[in-house]
């Protein structure tokens, strides 16, 4: 595996990668199996989607803190206005996100 450049610092993982599910790797498998994660994600890439994650979980913790304080305004609201906010387009966080 060294010599294929594959990293086997979790061979379970690496087993869990390269088997269908039952419990033995074949020739095919493995062959298969071993293209498929030679092309798989660069360092760099795994760098640019750990730090997309850290910021999307900022993200959310910055909703969820602030869950509560907009529940209590729109409690708070009366009928025809909650109505009104409730009723409101969903804002795209999707799209902002970008």
């Amino acid at each position: 595996l060294h010599q294929l450049e594959i990293e086997t610092t979790d061979l379970v993982g690496l087993f869990n990668m390269l088997d269908d599910g039952d419990g033995e790797i074949s020739l095919e498998e493995f062959e298969s199996g071993i293209l498929r994660i030679k092309g798989m994600a660069r360092s760099f890439d795994v760098n640019k989607i750990q730090r997309d994650m850290t910021r999307l979980a900022s993200k959310m913790d910055l909703i969820l803190c602030n869950l509560p304080y907009t529940k209590g305004l729109v409690t708070k609201m009366d009928k025809k206005k909650r109505a009104q906010v409730l009723d409101a387009p969903q804002p795209n966080f999707a799209k902002d996100a970008l």
